[in-house]
Formats: C-alpha cells, sequence, structure tokens
C-alpha cells in the first residue's frame, strides 16, 4: 500500500464523514420544525 492510496482513502472517509455529519444536521433541523 504506496502513500498515496493511503492519503486517498483518509480523503475519502475525512469526505464521508463530513457529508454524513452535514445530511444529520438536515434531517434534525427538518424534523425539528
Amino acid at each position: 500500500m504506496t502513500l498515496r492510496d493511503t492519503a486517498l482513502i483518509l480523503g475519502g472517509w475525512v469526505v464521508l464523514c463530513l457529508t454524513s455529519g452535514a445530511v444529520l444536521s438536515l434531517v434534525a433541523q427538518t424534523l425539528s420544525i
């Protein structure tokens, strides 16, 4: 496994976490209305 592969995997996880966090906050706002 090269350094570039590791960076891509880490970047993917970060994007995934940020996206799911944004979706969760949107859902929370929608439900609270």
